[in-house]
């Protein structure tokens, strides 16, 4: 792709996003709709939290390529930017720790290079969201770009897909909860991804499985045993605060033990003071 083809497609994603930014479900802004993903993402919704994060990471970068091409703010370019990475190394991390936490459900993710020899950028990384299809992003932080596995798979070869395959995603999954149309019942897109695909995931994690601890399990025992102990233990504490009480109203003398009133308490003390 050369530098004019690069242009006309950034002019392009640029003139798809500020579609999306006034309507990007049946007239609800992008943002409106940020908002409402993210109560469902407060509310332990791990899917909705993914796209959260996907969808900012894509309308912090649409909006670099804004201010940097048409509005020509660098500066304000340059923050966007740096928004936009923020996004996708937290995307990145909640792709790690699912993995890390779930062996049995991997989520496919993965480092790739642009293979376009004009490209400024050239570091890829790829994510699959559950009913989502491939997304990407590219990066410029080099201790992300390492932290991920190899991607095996190809590049859809989608240009400025990322905003209607999330939009796609959102109205398929959250349709109920928006309180708008469902998904029209179409053939469903082929988002089978082959068991070979994850094999660079498990050898990345196979040996952090392997040391992990396992949770330590805490044996309750049964409400029959657990009531006598309580019992002791507080018919225990009731006699050492007797005994406590018994020994501040005692004064020794000589071998006995009497129990004096404060008045007499106040002369044995008196007493025992004048004797030194």
């Amino acid at each position: 792709m050369n530098a004019n083809d690069r242009y006309i497609n950034t002019i392009q994603r640029v003139l798809t996003f500020e579609k999306y930014e006034k309507d990007f479900l049946f007239g609800l802004p992008i943002k409106t709709v940020l908002n409402k993903v993210r109560t469902f993402a407060n509310h332990n919704s791990f899917l909705a939290r993914l796209i959260y994060t996907a969808l900012n990471a894509e309308m912090y970068s649409c909006m670099a390529k804004r201010e940097k091409i048409v509005n020509h703010n660098i500066r304000k370019s340059g923050t966007y930017y740096y928004l936009k990475e923020m996004y996708v190394t937290e995307l990145s991390r909640l792709f790690y720790t699912h993995n890390l936490d779930h062996p049995e459900y991997l989520m496919l993710y993965g480092r790739g290079l642009d293979e376009d020899e004009d490209a400024v950028m050239t570091k890829v990384l790829y994510f699959h969201i559950p009913g989502c299809q491939q997304i990407s992003y590219h990066i410029s932080n080099d201790d992300v770009f390492a932290s991920v596995p190899e991607y095996t798979m190809k590049w859809d070869e989608c240009r400025n897909t990322t905003l209607s395959k999330l939009h796609e995603c959102i109205w398929k999954m959250f349709w109920q909860e928006l309180k708008i149309e469902k998904y029209p019942e179409t053939e469903p897109i082929d988002l089978e991804i082959p068991d070979d695909a994850y094999e660079n995931i498990r050898k990345m994690f196979r040996k952090k499985w392997e040391t992990q601890q396992p949770a330590i399990i805490i044996k309750k025992e049964p409400e029959s045993k657990k009531e006598p102990v309580q019992q002791k233990i507080v018919t225990h504490t009731t006699k050492l605060s007797k005994q406590k009480k018994q020994k501040k109203q005692q004064a020794v003398i000589g071998t006995k033990t009497v129990s004096l009133s404060p008045t007499e308490k106040f002369k044995s003390r008196y007493n025992s003071f004048i004797r030194k």
